[in-house]
């Protein structure tokens, strides 16, 4: 609920936090039918989550207000 979550990151500072996904994937293409070839896929995406982190706080914050 609204509470425990203000409770656990209230005060907190999100600022800068960088969460990183990693794709790793392989792909078979397969040619005529027959012959299967196949592609690696590696990316990296680095995300900077501190302000969605804090701006989800902020709004979790008006929310209780109202309901208070």
């Amino acid at each position: 609920n609204s509470s425990e979550l203000l409770k656990n990151v209230d005060g907190k500072s999100f600022n800068s936090k960088i969460i990183t996904l990693k794709t790793n994937a392989k792909i078979r293409f397969k040619l005529i039918g027959l012959l299967g070839v196949p592609f690696f896929i590696k990316n990296q995406v680095k995300i900077d989550a501190g302000s969605t982190i804090n701006s989800f706080v902020s709004f979790v914050k008006k929310l209780k207000g109202m309901f208070e």
